[in-house]
């Protein structure tokens, strides 16, 4: 209900470092919860594609490393003298979400032209070294969701059913998003 991202940003990583320590994880979590985020918090029509174009657009609000020194007050340090190029690789990491993004995006703009497969290929969805990461996860799921906004037990068919990937965690991530969006009407909807 906050106005303010960082707040949750905060909740998102404090919960996400106790299970995972790659940038990778850490900021998809991040990028996805700023989405759901902006999509609770969304008057009006959704625009198509609107979901990457505000991720985008909005880089400089959800990838900036939120301090957890409350929850965790050794979580930091002990990052950076373990993990020295932590903050570099986080940098880095989230160059790679908005790449990620943008990628997503250029593959929805082909509008009924797309094929899911190929745009999740393009993002590493399909990929065992990388169909799990974060960042990857992540920006599949905003990609589904986005297309199959107006029919969300298409897009979450689609999410478990993408051979190759993830697909517990694309399609749970991708029926949270389309939930946001279009409330759980849908959900009682014969498939």
């Amino acid at each position: 209900n906050g106005d303010d991202f960082a707040a949750l940003a905060v909740d998102v990583l404090s919960d996400a470092v106790t299970t995972h320590g790659h940038p990778r994880a850490l900021v998809g979590a991040i990028a996805f919860a700023y989405v759901v985020w902006t999509t609770l918090r969304r008057k009006g029509i959704l625009d198509y594609g609107g979901l990457l174009y505000q991720c985008i657009g909005d880089v400089s609000t959800w990838s900036k490393l939120p301090s957890i020194a409350e929850r965790w007050p050794s979580w930091q340090a002990s990052t950076e003298r373990h993990y020295p190029e932590f903050l570099a690789l986080w940098e880095s990491t989230t160059n790679e979400m908005v790449s990620l993004l943008q990628r997503a995006l250029d593959g929805l703009t082909a509008g009924a032209l797309s094929e899911d497969l190929v745009v999740l290929r393009d993002l590493g969805g399909l990929t065992p070294k990388t169909n799990g990461a974060g960042t990857t996860t992540a920006a599949g799921a905003i990609y589904l969701a986005s297309r199959y906004a107006a029919a969300p037990s298409e897009g979450v068919r689609r999410a478990a059913s993408a051979e190759g990937a993830d697909t517990d965690t694309l399609a749970s991530m991708t029926a949270s998003l389309l939930g946001a969006i279009n409330g759980t009407e849908w959900l009682e909807e014969p498939s």
